[in-house]
């Protein structure tokens, strides 16, 4: 066989083989998706591990913070100090029904004591206080202190005036008829003796 002849063989033979060899390769392994991983260095800038955190602080033992560090507030800036009842914001008293409509008010019954500003037209004033009591004995006493407030920030101190509902169906946004009201006099808080009657049907 001539050379002329060998050359076209061998050359088909080579790219047969080159061709079985693409066939068989395995496919290549996608490109990871993501971030590279930190190298150490990396890692280490990062989170330091637990020797570089700075010890705690405290009366015993105390030690400065780390440069940076925002400052500590004391007790006194404690999320609530501000918002604390004052001791001296106290109302006392006593809840009375008029002999007339004793018949009305009957054991359970539900009692709102609220507290007013005092107004000095018929419009009533402010809103300052509310708590809910039960009908038990006559004369049925109360306390309204800061912590009876409707609203935060809201003072009960002043010139105040102090109403009280006897309330059949228990909702405090209902008037019906057959609820008992009455009111005291105008008293400047803190005040104690206070005395409320219930002399009104409605």
């Amino acid at each position: 066989m001539s050379l002329c002849r060998r050359v076209p063989i061998g050359f088909a033979l080579v790219c047969a083989l080159a061709s079985c060899e693409k066939k068989n390769a395995s496919p290549a392994a996608p490109a990871p998706v993501g971030l590279p991983p930190l190298d150490e260095k990396t890692l280490r800038e990062i989170h330091p591990g637990p020797g570089s955190v700075h010890p705690p602080t405290g009366e015993t033992g105390a030690q400065a913070l780390p440069p940076g560090h925002p400052a500590i507030a004391d007790d006194s800036m404690a999320v609530g100090a501000a918002d604390k009842p004052d001791p001296n914001a106290v109302i006392q008293g006593v809840l009375k029904v008029d002999s007339k409509l004793r018949a009305k008010a009957t054991a359970g019954d539900v009692i709102f004591v609220i507290a007013r500003a005092a107004s000095e037209g018929e419009a009533p004033g402010q809103l300052l206080a509310v708590k809910k009591l039960t009908v038990g004995a006559w004369p049925l006493p109360f306390v309204l202190d800061g912590a009876d407030v409707m609203l935060q920030g809201t003072k009960l101190k002043g010139k105040v005036v102090v109403t009280a509902r006897l309330d059949k169906d228990g909702d405090a946004m209902s008037k019906n008829p057959g609820d008992l009201v009455g009111s005291s006099e105008p008293v400047t808080v803190p005040a104690s003796g206070v005395v409320v009657t219930l002399d009104k049907a409605l």
